[in-house]
């Protein structure tokens, strides 16, 4: 059975090459020969007492043979790059010494990089375990925007502050107690609320810890159930990943000179179309300066309103530039608005509301987008 021919490891065959060889001169083996016949000779004579034991007949070999021709010496030549060309045909001292530190380098560098790979899959082994529970409060914030100190004379703006302070501490009851009628009743009880405590701390209780570019108030209307403003946060925020720009709006009801946050009091569906909305993660959206802002309401939405940056609140189908239409096969309606002149070129926000009929709730959005 014949076995198959394997090509030889590269460091074995320069360990070997490496390895002390004897020289030799051309009678070398003409000399190995003759020493064979001595000792051949000497054998039988010492067995030639032992008749008991006949000995083999031994062919006649001549005491001394013709020396071999010359035959040049070939220098084993190593493959490129395994043994330097000042590595070669040293004493062999320098040799030995060589061979045992390049089997110690070998041993060395597979061991660290057996090493290297354990502690890789180790570290991605604990970086990848079970993620922990726990059910602790929300961390208090670092940093809270009420130092920016909201103006004596805006109760709205202070309301916001405070709530988003308290989100940010994990003070759950400051942040239920900060909410209006109707939103404590859109969640039904404080226990629904500080379920979702985490949530809102980590969504609108990031502005605690944030610096806003801008706060905007757009007052909406006044009636015996208090005053709806809407304030508007602009600003980066830092979560989890990459820093998000946002613009949240805040419907506030001020009853005798007392703020309270109706960020719950849902009237309905608020639909913004242009620009089109911000997805997970993503850019704002980009509209043309000569594109028409259009805003999608429920087709009972008392007076909604619109309003870019921080310009004149126009009531939609009322202000020059706007248009409220009914929307074909459903019950909604369209409003649209061409700024005159156009959008400004830059960085805009764009915020729109509406109340219910009877004041008691209200829709409220912004957006940030790019007119370019």
């Amino acid at each position: 059975m014949s076995e198959e021919l394997v090509e030889p490891d590269l460091v074995v065959r320069t360990a070997l090459q490496l390895l002390p060889v004897p020289d030799h001169g051309p009678d070398f083996w003409y000399r190995v020969a003759t020493d064979l016949d001595v000792e051949e000779a000497l054998r039988l004579t010492a067995d030639a007492d032992a008749p008991a034991v006949p000995a083999a007949p031994v062919r006649a070999r001549s005491p001394r043979r013709a020396a071999p021709p010359t035959v040049p010496l070939v220098e084993l030549v190593p493959a490129p790059g395994a043994v330097p060309p000042t590595m070669r045909r040293r004493s062999n001292l320098v040799l030995s010494a060589v061979a045992v530190a390049a089997a110690i380098a070998v041993v060395v560098a597979g061991t660290s990089l057996v090493r290297s790979r354990t502690g890789s899959d180790a570290a991605t082994e604990v970086a990848e375990g079970p993620e922990e529970t726990t059910t602790s409060e929300a961390p208090a914030a670092s940093s809270s925007i009420s130092t920016l100190a909201a103006p004596h004379d805006e109760p709205a703006v202070a309301a916001v502050v405070a709530w988003v302070n308290a989100l940010g501490q994990g003070d759950v009851d400051a942040a239920w107690s900060a909410l209006g009628p109707a939103s404590q009743a859109h969640w039904g009880s404080k226990s629904a609320f500080t379920a979702e405590r985490s949530g809102l701390a980590e969504g609108y209780g990031a502005w605690s810890a944030a610096d806003p570019d801008d706060i905007l108030l757009t007052p909406l209307s006044s009636s015996g159930e208090g005053e709806l403003v809407v304030v508007t946060l602009v600003g980066t925020l830092q979560q989890e990943g990459p820093e998000v720009a946002r613009a949240d709006a805040f419907p506030v009801r001020i009853v005798d000179g007392t703020a309270k946050v109706e960020l719950f009091a849902y009237a309905g569906e608020l639909e913004v179309v242009v620009p089109e909305p911000v997805p997970e993660g993503g850019r704002r959206p980009v509209v043309a300066p000569g594109d028409e802002l259009v805003v999608v309401v429920p087709s009972d939405a008392a007076a909604p309103v619109i309003r870019l940056d921080d310009g004149e609140v126009l009531v939609c189908g009322d202000a020059p530039g706007t248009r409220l239409t009914a929307l074909e096969g459903s019950s909604g309606r369209r409003c649209g608005y061409t700024p005159k002149g156009g959008i400004p070129k830059g960085q805009r926000v764009l915020t729109v509301a509406y109340t219910s009929t009877d004041g008691a709730e209200v829709s409220a959005e912004s957006v940030r987008f790019t007119a370019a």
